[in-house]
């Protein structure tokens, strides 16, 4: 089954007046006709539109109601009635389209009655998905625009003609393509386009003759070109997806053996948005390919990475947590923070819990990782110095999860994932430490209840603000796409933490998107808990932090291949996927780029 998408639309009006049925044998209406403010709208499938109705004059003595029916409800629906208060002649009425499998444009029309005529408003339903073909992403890039890869003109990647396919009006209409050839391109996340921040530049990471090369683009939303690119030593499996510090490009590498070992490190790209980009390169031995040995950004000029240590392999003692500070001179500095026993996955990762603070997980006094005695080890005077190791902190057994992953909240604290007493992950025991107070003794934590976690990126804690974070529940059952799903919302976070469980219904396997500070969208499977049929929807909480609420919207057949991403639209917030197309068989030609709107 084809995947089907959504998005709001604004109405567009296409003309003026109504088309009125002969009622004249009815007894007259106090309120008279009824009248639509245009004769068509016209919306893609899944919007959920506003148009006026009016009364001929006012109800005097009691409300009228106005009955409404649309002629196909399949293409799009209304409530039975709408009323009009004693002295109103206007009121808005919401229509909501339906999504469907075809790709042709479609009509019903929307009639509005009272004794005195009737009104018909006629309205146009179209696509909202795009054909693209092979592709990889997508990638969110400002309001209503998405980044994806494209395999090219032979429809294969690794062939040398793949492309950087730009989709822009996602969430307002029929997504329009811009393509701009890149070269060699691999369908994996580390040549995902990298949104750089300054103007409209963006990074990809491909391949020339079996060389790593980072290739910029610019005009990116109208005329995307290659302005100027960059070779690296070392092979394209040696190199990660840059990551941006400031306005900075960090890319970690194994240098040209393509394994841990002393000529590993990191490539420092500047002058990006010019037409000259320049490179210097920081060595670090015994890097993964990977996490944990993946830059997080500190602040605008370091950031913090994991290395192996001497012995060149991961969870043996040796670790080392450092950062590199000083980037945007000629010499950057690298400072080591902590050695221990870290783990080799993103579990390892280091922290950013503060403007001086950094901190990493390891395996405590039993040297076991994932027992009830790891260690949030936090480290001081970041990057100034001189480092401070704080005292050892117990938080319990850590997650044997490499997706849910510590989380710093901005507000001096970290929420770590625990496995509970039982030492499994998953099960009703499983919490969330939110420990405080990390850059001043006593160092604290408090535990909240978060059970049964699904595995893989869909449990992963997600930041709403520095005083509130989320994560999906699969419920009693233990089964991530049933009845029982929910979001666990961690609140007060800076005053009285708090874990409240929202009930959702059957959730899709991924994680919730912050859309605000105070709001989260997420997708669902729709009653029938099944992925990909007709009743699949989209999910959005508000008021986190106060009064919680749960809207939810029908969103047609909405299957994914890789991660979705929230794109901000005109019209509200969008989730945006690649699917398999009409042939339910990726890596074709008709695969597609999906599109749901948020309520």
């Amino acid at each position: 089954m084809k995947s089907v998408v959504t998005v709001v639309l604004a109405v567009i009006v296409l003309a003026c007046g109504c088309r009125r049925k002969d009622s004249s044998t009815l007894v007259p209406s106090p309120g008279g006709r009824a009248a639509w403010s245009t004769d068509d709208v016209t919306a893609a499938e899944g919007a959920t539109i506003t148009v006026t109705l009016t009364l001929s004059r006012a109800p005097q003595d009691e409300p009228e109601n106005v009955s409404l029916e649309s002629s196909d409800e399949s293409v799009a629906t209304v409530p039975t009635t709408v009323t009009f208060p004693v002295g109103s002649t206007s009121r808005s009425v919401l229509i909501t389209t339906i999504a469907d499998d075809t790709d042709v444009v479609k009509e019903t029309v929307i009639t509005a009655s009272t004794n005195a005529g009737s009104s018909e408003l006629l309205v146009h339903v179209v696509e909202d998905d795009v054909a693209t073909g092979p592709a990889h992403g997508p990638v969110t890039f400002g309001t209503g625009t998405v980044l994806l890869l494209g395999a090219g003109v032979d429809g294969f990647f690794s062939t040398n003609d793949e492309e950087l396919v730009v989709a822009t009006g996602v969430g307002v209409a029929t997504p329009v393509l811009f393509k701009v050839k890149i070269g060699l391109l691999a369908a994996i996340d580390e040549s995902l386009p990298v949104v750089t921040g300054t103007g409209d530049a963006v990074l990809v990471l491909g391949t020339e003759a079996g060389i790593a090369k980072v290739f910029q683009v610019q005009s990116t939303t109208s005329a995307p070109a290659v302005t100027a690119s960059m070779t690296l030593p070392g092979s394209v499996v040696s190199a990660q997806r840059p990551v941006m510090v400031g306005g900075r490009a960090v890319i970690a590498t194994l240098g040209v053996d393509g394994f841990p070992s002393a000529d590993d490190g990191v490539f420092i790209v500047e002058g990006i948005g010019t037409s000259t980009l320049t490179m210097k390169t920081v060595v670090l031995p015994g890097l993964a390919a990977g996490a944990p040995s993946t830059p997080v950004p500190f602040d605008a000029t370091s950031f913090l990475i994991t290395s192996a240590g001497a012995d060149m392999l991961f969870g043996t003692g040796d670790e080392a947590l450092g950062i590199v500070s000083a980037i945007d001179t000629a010499a950057p500095v690298v400072t080591p923070l902590f050695t221990g026993r870290i783990t080799g996955n993103a579990l390892g990762l280091g922290i950013a819990a503060g403007p001086t603070t950094a901190a990493v997980l390891h395996a405590g006094a039993d040297a076991l990782l994932n027992t009830a005695d790891d260690e949030l080890q936090v480290i001081r005077n970041v990057p100034a110095g001189p480092v401070t190791p704080a005292p050892p902190f117990v938080v319990g057994a850590v997650t044997t999860d490499a997706a849910a992953v510590a989380l710093a909240t901005g507000g001096d604290s970290a929420l770590v994932p625990l496995l509970g007493a039982d030492l499994l992950a998953g099960t009703d025991d499983d919490t969330v430490a939110l420990v405080t107070s990390l850059s001043v003794d006593p160092i604290a934590s408090t535990p909240l209840a978060a059970a049964r976690p699904p595995a893989g990126d869909a449990g992963a804690l997600v930041r709403v603000s520095a005083s509130a974070a989320a994560r999906v529940t699969s419920g009693a059952d233990g089964a991530l796409g049933t009845s029982d799903d929910g979001v666990v919302l961690f609140t007060s976070l800076d005053t009285a933490p708090a874990a409240t469980t929202v009930a959702t219904g059957a959730l899709a396997a991924s994680r919730p998107f912050p859309s605000s500070s105070t709001s989260l969208a997420l997708l669902g499977e729709g009653p029938d808990a099944t992925p990909g049929t007709a009743d699949d929807r989209t999910l959005g909480i508000t008021g986190i932090g106060s009064v919680n609420a749960v809207a939810d919207r029908t969103v047609g057949a909405f299957t994914f291949l890789g991660s979705p991403v929230l794109v901000p639209t005109a019209a509200g917030n969008a989730i945006a996927a690649r699917n398999a197309g009409p042939d339910a068989t990726a890596s074709n030609a008709d695969d597609r780029l999906g599109v749901a709107a948020v309520p």
